[in-house]
């Protein structure tokens, strides 16, 4: 996420307009915040589908 981050805001600082700054920066924590949703919907799916059937969603890719 950090480096996501980055080179958003490395590209934003890139560009004058302050205006398209103000906006990247408000689409950042939007992109976030359902980034951050949307995972701890998928975790608790996960979670509980190991916990009832003891079958993994996701698999181990070691």
């Amino acid at each position: 996420m950090e480096k996501l981050q980055q080179v958003l805001l490395s590209r934003v600082f890139k560009s004058i307009n302050k205006q398209i700054i103000l906006l990247v920066f408000s689409y950042i924590f939007i992109f976030e915040a359902k980034l951050k949703q949307k995972l701890n919907q998928i975790v608790l799916l996960v979670l509980e589908a190991y916990d009832t059937k003891r079958t993994s969603l996701i698999f181990n890719k070691i």
